[in-house]
């Protein structure tokens, strides 16, 4: 008589995220504004943890309004979104298994924000990535994915390490005891894995000694360009910085940006309350000035960044789509002589010493020229210098605001601000402090540049 396979485990789709460690309770991690259920794991499966199930409660369909509009009967439709915390602790760690909305139970700032991408990097296959979300911030934020329609290697994706930090990636796994195919991100890691409930402390082992793991360095070496700061003298001094910029309204340099690309599909917009006035962008200064006409600007504290959230909003939805802290939003940039900082998605990161330098040194072998433009009288703008420019420069014709249609872009595009008599193109910024409107002079300048070499009717036009 044959002998009776049995079914193989049914797969089960996880993300596990990493409990810092200084958080002592389960509950610490959990967000204090939803209601949840508590259970007790059975003790057959002989693991430490906790399951907390959010009380789910019923909430409009959004689009039922416009279809109940249309006819005649009664329409019943509502939606329930549930959410689930499962807490495992094991090597004296404490790790948040999350199913369904249960991303949005925990804390933002209650997890290490590099060990879903860091475990991701550490084991992906370089060689059959999926796809990979990069982030790079200059003139304004900007994520990007990159997706292939099959498994790749990393150089037909063609990211740029230089610009773009690595901050989602999904392909095959080298370890196929985690999973066939893996997805990190700044959060937390995604599986699809063939698992007994019984097995989760040991998977949540190997996931550790992934994070742990240096392969990453050898496969994605740039990675390190931007390393997660961990002297926590250091990440004091920089928050002080920070609320002291925040309380004296000097905003240059801090953006904030949704902690993750978003679908503008179902977009109306951003708030800073869950029921709030809509706004379509999501800016520092609306936050300060709600704090200010609050007269709550001089109370704030990176707790309160850490607690107030940012909504993402669709206007006929009863729930925001998404919500992230205003801590974790927030982007700025601090310079202290040769060393870097950077706030970005809840966590600081030093740029490496290595990388500013090999910066640095590419910018002093570009040499210096004198094209005959006036210092700033009592200009502060950069429309009212180019007037200067106009009244005071020498052979120098002001371009500003001129426009011509470049194809490639799919709009009008300004030429440049100022043409000399050796007809060199120059291009103008006020810079603001930081990197960011250095960056968008240069990207101006490059846009400019292509198009005049690509495109005839640019070219004409200007």
């Amino acid at each position: 008589m044959a002998k009776k396979v049995p079914p193989p485990v049914p797969v089960q789709s996880i993300r596990v995220y990493l409990i810092k460690s200084d958080v002592k309770k389960y509950k610490d991690a959990l967000r204090t504004d939803i209601n949840f259920d508590e259970y007790a794991i059975a003790k057959k499966h002989k693991l430490t943890g906790r399951l907390f199930v959010r009380k789910a409660k019923k909430s409009k369909v959004a689009w039922a309004q416009f279809l109940q509009s249309g006819i005649s009967d009664t329409l019943n439709l509502h939606s329930l979104a549930h959410a689930a915390v499962l807490f495992v602790e094991t090597k004296g760690r404490r790790f948040a298994v999350v199913f369904g909305m249960g991303r949005y139970m925990l804390k933002d700032t209650k997890y290490e924000a590099d060990f879903g991408i860091l475990s991701a990097l550490n084991t992906v296959n370089p060689e059959s990535i999926r796809s990979a979300d990069t982030y790079h911030f200059e003139a304004v934020a900007v994520h990007k994915r990159t997706q292939a329609s099959r498994t790749t290697s990393l150089t037909d994706l063609e990211l740029d390490p230089n610009r773009e930090h690595v901050r989602s990636i999904t392909g095959k796994s080298t370890d196929k005891t985690l999973a066939e195919s893996i997805s990190g991100n700044d959060a937390g890691l995604g599986a699809n894995v063939r698992i007994k409930f019984g097995e989760l402390a040991a998977y949540c082992e190997k996931v550790l000694k992934a994070y742990k793991a240096k392969a990453y360095q050898n496969t994605f070496p740039r990675f390190d360009n931007l390393r997660t700061l961990t002297d926590k003298s250091k990440i004091a001094a920089l928050e002080k910085k920070l609320i002291d910029r925040l309380q004296n309204e000097k905003l240059n340099g801090i953006y904030l940006s949704p902690s993750e690309p978003i679908s503008y599909e179902d977009f109306s917009g951003f708030s800073f309350t869950a029921k709030g006035d809509i706004s379509s962008e999501l800016e520092i200064s609306e936050y300060v000035a709600l704090q200010k006409a609050a007269g709550k600007l001089d109370k704030v504290t990176i707790d309160k960044l850490k607690s107030h959230r940012a909504f993402l909003r669709k206007e006929t939805a009863d729930e925001p789509l998404g919500k992230w802290s205003i801590y974790k939003s927030m982007i700025c940039e601090f310079k202290e002589g040769a060393k870097v900082y950077i706030l970005m998605n809840g966590a600081w990161h030093q740029v490496s010493a290595k990388f500013a330098k090999k910066v640095e040194d590419s910018l002093a072998a570009i040499p210096e020229v004198d094209i005959g433009l006036p210092k700033p009288i009592k200009a502060t703008t950069e429309p009212g210098y180019l007037e200067e420019v106009r009244k005071h420069g020498k052979g120098l014709i002001v371009m500003d605001s001129k426009l011509a249609m470049c194809e490639e872009a799919g709009h009008r595009i300004e030429v440049c601000d100022v043409i000399t008599k050796d007809r060199e193109y120059v291009h103008v910024k006020r810079k603001k402090g930081g990197s960011a409107s250095l960056s968008h002079l240069f990207m101006q300048g490059r846009n400019s540049t292509f198009a005049l070499l690509r495109d005839q009717q640019f070219r004409d036009q200007a």
